[in-house]
């Protein structure tokens, strides 16, 4: 019992236990509401599903991925949400790059997408925010059209949906879904830019789409033009190793395990093994600035956790192109 209260959302925030509590009692209703986010923004999303439910529960969505966006997203920076989903990693990256900085959300669903943008919208009211684009199209390795598969258990959590190439249709057997939906190359939309086109934070959570994504971006990752990627990966440690990372080591970057203790980030070399938790998403970052990385993520503390957010430093450097 003590273990399921000692934890930094419910410490730092005790008012979250009394809401944890009450949900438990009262289950909320299925259905997308404003959900007031532990850093000050108040996101639309549904408390039945994964984000609303933690957002509900907790104010975070992921602390250590949350922990890890507001530290490597300096003021003025430009930050690229690959599998935006409701917003939620925009709109707190929108908050720390402030009036001087971009993000661009890239979401497929058809239904998901408006909400992100209608989050990125209505979060001024938490503080001054960077300049926002909402991207209704998914990113993969080459552009044109794609099937996004929403699974059997999309209904419990939307993050589930993943995107695959063939034939449309669904399966009777598994209950999955498929949506027809546009797709770019990430080099294409940062070409379009010119030279300027630099990201300080690229952000990917696509469901096993992450290869086919970074090798739609390899002119990018190879000029140096992303400076770090924040990435979920599910096979880094299998026997067969990961694709992902294979792609990101071969284009210059180190890689590094993520994970949490009570008191603030753990950040390992790659090596090290998972560091998430059975219940918590396997978070890893790969950075052209390992030194600029570290002294970022390892000083202790919750900044996503603050009552007065971002008060945090910004993270040192930036990437190449927008020096």
């Amino acid at each position: 019992m003590i273990d399921r209260l000692w934890k930094p959302w419910f410490v730092r925030r005790p008012e979250r236990f009394a809401r944890r509590i009450w949900t438990a009692v009262a289950p909320p209703a299925p259905g997308v509401r404003p959900l007031r986010t532990a850093w000050g923004a108040t996101i639309a999303a549904d408390p039945t599903k994964d984000i609303g439910r933690s957002v509900l529960t907790t104010g975070v969505y992921d602390l250590t991925l949350s922990e890890v966006v507001a530290r490597l997203t300096p003021p003025g920076g430009r930050a690229i949400d690959a599998g935006a989903n409701v917003g939620y990693v925009s709109v707190l990256a929108a908050l720390c790059a402030g009036p001087g900085g971009r993000v661009d959300a890239y979401e497929p669903h058809p239904d998901l997408a408006p909400v992100a943008e209608r989050n990125l919208r209505g979060a001024a009211d938490a503080g001054p925010l960077a300049r926002v684009a909402v991207h209704p199209v998914a990113l993969g390795e080459r552009p044109g059209r794609a099937d996004l598969i929403l699974p059997a258990g999309f209904g419990a959590n939307d993050g589930l949906a993943r995107l695959a190439e063939g034939a449309s249709g669904g399966s009777e057997q598994t209950g999955e879904r498929r949506v027809s939906v546009d797709v770019r190359r990430l080099d294409d939309e940062l070409n379009a830019e010119g030279a300027g086109g630099a990201v300080d934070l690229l952000k990917i959570d696509v469901e096993g789409h992450e290869a086919p994504l970074l090798r739609g971006a390899a002119e990018a990752l190879a000029a140096g033009r992303i400076r770090h990627v924040l990435f979920e990966d599910h096979a880094v440690h299998d026997a067969a190793g990961s694709e992902v990372t294979r792609l990101l080591e071969e284009a210059g970057f180190t890689l590094f395990s993520l994970g949490r203790t009570f008191h603030g980030l753990h950040v390992e070399p790659l090596a090290a093994g998972r560091l998430a938790s059975s219940s918590e998403p396997p978070n890893y970052l790969a950075t052209r600035d390992p030194e600029a990385a570290l002294a970022a993520l390892r000083p202790p503390g919750w900044r996503v956790l603050e009552r007065r957010f971002p008060a945090r430093p910004a993270a040192r450097g930036r990437a190449e192109g927008r020096r």
